[in-house]
């Protein structure tokens, strides 16, 4: 078979991939979709990126229609946007990603297809226009099998379901890097600057490299080029200049506080790296472990090493630039959003040092890639995957996990500190036989929690390792060997709970509210397989039962289930198992109120873990 031939097969299993994958996916819009959303559909309605009352309108009418949710669309205040100087809203990311997908919009609504799939369709264009450029460049056959390799079996396949612009970048990336390898420097620097305008630190590698291309300019007296290519580049700062004029300030995401310097931090850099609840490490540990080697043959061997050292500090400011996000655990898909447009650069250098062995990398990278995939479960970014469990069963201590992450992964809980506050409550993470293995605490906040809570054993032993372990005031990991503190249940008021037709009140309890349907629901728990008993305290006063409870485990349904008897002071307990496999399914205690002539009152409900 020609060399050839292998190109036009690749892409078309490629395509035949996306399109499965788009095709069995309900529509959803996540992360900041709905603000890509909804200039796509101002850019439909009249020709600009500015959000009218019609856009809202128009907008809520499509959902409704193809059996979408746009999250904020009914708050006054539209989360993203924001009023600019002359009384009109835009939102704070950049407007050219929804820009791009105006022309799938178009399509979408010509064949009568979901409205959000018009964002699939565009990410799936721009994948295979990316693998397709590089297949049909003048670089090299095995430059070209790398990055199509690359880009295949490469984070961005995560998101083509996501309405938001990873994938756009990511292609963009993938095919300046393939015009930087085949001598096409102004395309590259183009493609780079288009890039940035949805992830403006990309800017910051290709200015490395377009620095050490100004010192060679100057050392040759040839200057053409080069001044091309800065002049290229300067268009990186198009979004500066629309907020400058609209807002008076260049960064309307740093305007607002959702960017600082000051959340830089080496959890941050290293674990976009090499995190296993969240970095490249999960996937492509291949291609991380040659880069590590490419650093150090580039040092060693100083072959192009300007360049080469030039794309490594661009790496590295790109990385601390995207670490000055405020909200870093975001929602994701697999690995964090930001090592999304890192992973070309990566692999930009390692073809840099190392093209005679660039397609053994790229098939190395593809198989464990592949294997990865199958292997790493419980792909939620607010709980710790399958290997991230695993570290903390059997070595805690490498759990290269920044504290918001780690936070938000074992409380569940989106924005954990932000909305309760580090030193309110300790984050403890626990191994599969409920072993508190790793807590991040200071000591204050370590005493008080050990004072108050009921949920947990210990013995002597604690209270020695974190002495020697936590300094007073500072915040810090404690690694607890096993059997030295174990979580024995799980408990919540009444109130803590989600309600379709109930009120709290200030005892923390759930009322019923004069209308049928449940009073609660949740808390959507993931257990580890084995015996618990759920309890419910609860108060029914009427002539009869006052309805029905009972226990779910996600798409696996009932577990078990009874009347709510009339008691002034009800307990209700019921023994319940979780085999293997069902840990992955969110455990529901309901209560279901059906009985107009009583009243219910959840206390409080429980899980005590029995093995």
């Amino acid at each position: 078979m020609k060399k050839s031939y292998i190109f036009p097969i690749i892409i078309s299993f490629f395509c035949v991939y996306l399109w499965s994958v788009i095709s069995s996916e309900e529509p959803v819009i996540r992360g900041d979709g709905n603000e890509y959303y909804l200039m796509t559909e101002s850019f439909l309605n009249h020709g600009s990126p500015e959000l009218l009352n019609q856009d809202i309108l128009s907008a809520k009418a499509k959902s409704e229609r193809d059996s979408f949710t746009i999250p904020y669309i009914d708050n006054k205040t539209i989360s993203g946007y924001y009023e600019s100087r002359d009384g009109k809203e835009y939102s704070y990311h950049f407007f050219s990603y929804s820009l791009t997908v105006l022309p799938f919009k178009l399509i979408s609504e010509a064949f009568g297809l979901n409205d959000v799939k018009s964002f699939y369709l565009a990410n799936v264009f721009f994948l295979v226009m990316a693998v397709s450029v590089i297949a049909l460049g003048k670089n090299s056959f095995s430059i070209k099998i790398s990055l199509m390799l690359m880009a295949i079996f490469g984070p961005g396949v995560f998101y083509v379901d996501w309405t938001h612009p990873e994938v756009l970048t990511y292609s963009l990336l993938f095919m300046g890097v393939s015009f930087y390898f085949s001598g096409g420097r102004r395309i590259f620097y183009l493609l780079f600057a288009l890039a940035s305008f949805q992830n403006p630190p990309v800017i910051l590698f290709s200015s490395s490299i377009l620095f050490i291309d100004l010192l060679r300019a100057y050392k040759d007296k040839k200057y053409a080029t080069t001044f091309q290519s800065i002049a290229i580049t300067g268009a990186s700062l198009i979004p500066s200049v629309f907020y400058l004029y609209h807002y008076g300030s260049p960064n309307l995401i740093a305007r607002e506080g959702f960017s600082d310097i000051a959340n830089i931090s080496f959890e941050r850099v290293f674990g976009l790296f090499f995190s296993p609840a969240s970095g490249l490490i999960i996937y492509n540990s291949a291609l991380l472990l040659a880069f590590i080697i490419c650093i150090t043959l580039a040092v060693i061997c100083r072959k192009n090493l300007t360049y080469n050292m030039a794309m490594i500090f661009g790496i590295l400011i790109a990385v601390c630039a995207g670490a000055t996000t405020h909200n870093w655990n975001s929602g994701m898909d697999n690995i964090i959003r930001y090592a999304v447009w890192i992973y070309p650069l990566i692999c930009m250098f390692i073809i840099s040092v190392s093209a005679r062995y660039c397609v053994h990398i790229s098939l190395f990278n593809a198989i464990v890639f592949v294997l990865s995939t199958s292997f790493v479960t419980n792909l939620n970014y607010v709980y710790f995957n399958s290997l991230s469990q695993f570290i903390i069963d059997k070595m805690p201590r490498l759990l290269a996990v920044d504290y918001e992450t780690f936070c938000e992964n074992t409380a569940h809980q989106d924005g954990y500190i932000e909305f309760n506050g580090i030193n309110s409550y300790p984050c403890l993470a626990l191994d599969s036989s409920n072993n508190v293995r790793v807590i991040y605490t200071n000591m204050p906040s370590f005493r008080r929690f050990i004072s108050q809570e009921s949920n947990y054993s210990y013995n002597d032993r604690l209270n020695e390792i974190v002495d020697e372990q936590l300094q007073k005031d500072e915040f810090s990991y404690i690694y607890l060997p096993k059997n030295v503190m174990k979580r024995t249940r799980y408990s919540w008021n009444g109130s803590d709970l989600p309600s379709l037709v109930g009120r709290s009140n200030h005892s923390g309890e759930m009322l019923s509210n004069g209308i049928e349907g449940f009073v609660t629901y949740g808390p959507y728990i993931k257990l580890q397989p084995g015996k618990y008993q759920a309890t419910i305290e609860y108060t029914c006063n009427g002539s009869s039962d006052c309805g029905y409870w009972d226990i779910v485990a996600g798409s696996d349904g009932v577990l078990h289930k009874g009347s709510i008897i009339n008691a002034s002071q009800g307990k209700i307990t019921s023994k319940f198992e979780l085999l293997d496999g069902q840990q992955d399914k969110p455990v529901e205690i309901r209560t279901n109120y059906n009985n107009l002539d009583s009243k219910l009152v959840i206390k409080r409900i429980s899980i005590k873990i029995l093995d």
